[in-house]
């Protein structure tokens, strides 16, 4: 397991960013909480998910540097992005954290 730390955060950075992009994308898709559809019209309700699916964006790239191991600066902002777009999925927020220890473990690997 030795030298595959970055790797193994990589991928967990980038399934928690992937399922935080699908998360967005349902939100968006299918409509937010019944207090927010209240206050809001229907287009500006579209864009509540639009934040979560930026940063997803973001942390499945970040992801994608971790397992190449490739720009650690920005794998490590994939990962702490990671968590945050995922903050109402609970047990994904999981994935994330480790994801950040491996690659922080991992930045021996980085070139």
């Amino acid at each position: 397991m030795e030298g595959n730390k970055a790797r193994l955060g990589g991928v967990l950075t980038l399934v928690a960013g992937i399922v935080g992009m699908v998360s967005a994308l349902m939100f968006m898709l299918t409509g937010s909480p019944l207090e927010i559809a209240l206050t809001f019209p229907a287009t500006i309700d579209s864009l509540n998910g639009l934040p979560s699916l930026i940063l997803g964006i973001i942390a499945v790239a970040g992801g994608g540097c971790a397992m190449q191991r490739k720009a650690f600066g920005f794998a490590m902002t994939g990962a702490v992005l990671s968590i945050v777009a995922t903050l109402n999925l609970g047990i994904v927020i999981i994935l994330g954290i480790i994801g950040i220890i491996l690659v922080a473990m991992g930045k021996s690997e980085f070139a």
